[in-house]
C-alpha cells in the first residue's frame, strides 16, 4: 500500500507535532473549547429540563466520534479528543431521550425514540461513507473533512433550534462562544498546519468559512435576543424559566 500504509502507521506524522509547535497549542484550544461547549450544553439542558443539541446534529456528532474513536482513530496528539467528546455526547443523548418527547406532544414516546434511532443509524452510515470518500479523494485519515461537514450542519441546526423555540431554553452565549472558538482554532490549525498527505481544497476553505460564519451569527443572535421576552414558543414554561433574569 506504499505511502498510505506508512502514513496510517504514524511514520509520516512522527515529526508533525513537537512540544514547541503552534499546532499543539491550536489543537489544545480546539479540544478544550469543544469539551467546554459540550459540558455547558449538559449543564444548561439539566437546568432547563430540555435537550440542548439539535437531534440531527447530535446523531452526526455521535457517528463521527464513534468512527474516529474506534474504527478509524486519528493519529497523533488529537487521538484522545473523540473519546472524550463521545463520553460527554452520550450524556447529551441521554438528556435528549429524557427530555425530547416533551417537545413533541403530538408524538408518542415510542415514535420519538424510533425517529431518534433511525436518524442515528442513517447518520452513522452516511458519516462512515463520507469518511471513506474523503480518505480516498483527499487522503484525509484524520476525519477533518467529515468533522467540518458535521460542524457546518451543527451550526446551522443550532440557529434553527433557537428560532423554532424562540427563546434561549437549552442554549446560552457561552456555549455559542465555545463552539465558535473551537471551530476557529481547528480551522486555523487545518489551514496553516495541514497534516501530511491531506490534500487542501476549495471545499476545505468553504467548510471552515461556513462553520465560522454560522457560529458567529449564532453568537450574535443569542446576544441580541437573550435578554428579550419570548416572542413565540412551543414550550412556554421552559422558555419563561430560561429567559428570566437570574440572581
Amino acid at each position: 500500500m506504499g505511502p498510505l500504509a506508512i502514513y496510517r502507521e504514524g511514520i509520516c506524522v512522527r515529526n508533525y507535532v513537537t512540544l514547541d509547535s503552534p499546532l499543539l497549542v491550536l489543537g489544545g484550544f480546539t479540544g478544550l473549547f469543544w469539551t467546554a461547549a459540550y459540558l455547558l450544553i449538559v449543564a444548561r439542558a439539566r437546568r432547563d429540563k430540555i435537550y440542548g443539541m439539535p437531534v440531527v446534529a447530535l446523531c452526526g456528532n455521535l457517528s463521527w466520534e464513534i468512527i474516529n474513536s474506534f474504527t478509524e482513530p486519528p493519529l497523533g496528539f488529537v487521538r484522545p479528543f473523540p473519546i472524550v467528546w463521545l463520553s460527554i455526547d452520550a450524556v447529551i443523548a441521554w438528556q435528549t431521550v429524557k427530555y425530547g418527547p416533551a417537545q413533541f406532544p403530538r408524538l408518542s414516546k415510542r415514535v420519538c425514540y424510533g425517529f431518534f434511532g433511525l436518524t442515528l443509524s442513517f447518520a452513522f452510515v452516511a458519516t462512515f461513507q463520507l469518511n471513506k470518500v474523503f480518505a480516498d479523494y483527499y487522503r484525509d485519515h484524520w476525519g477533518l473533512y467529515g468533522a467540518f461537514v458535521a460542524n457546518v450542519l451543527m451550526a446551522a441546526l443550532f440557529l434553527s433550534m433557537f428560532y423554532s423555540r424562540a427563546c434561549t431554553a437549552g442554549q446560552s452565549v457561552p456555549i455559542a462562544v465555545c463552539m465558535l472558538l473551537g471551530n476557529g482554532s481547528a480551522g486555523i490549525a487545518w489551514l496553516l498546519f495541514p497534516p501530511p498527505e491531506v490534500i487542501a481544497s476549495t471545499f476545505q476553505a468553504c467548510l471552515i468559512g461556513g462553520a465560522l460564519i454560522l457560529n458567529l451569527l449564532y453568537v450574535v443572535v443569542l446576544l441580541r435576543f437573550s435578554n428579550r421576552a419570548t416572542i413565540r414558543t412551543l414550550v412556554p414554561a421552559v422558555c419563561r424559566q430560561a429567559d428570566s433574569p437570574r440572581a
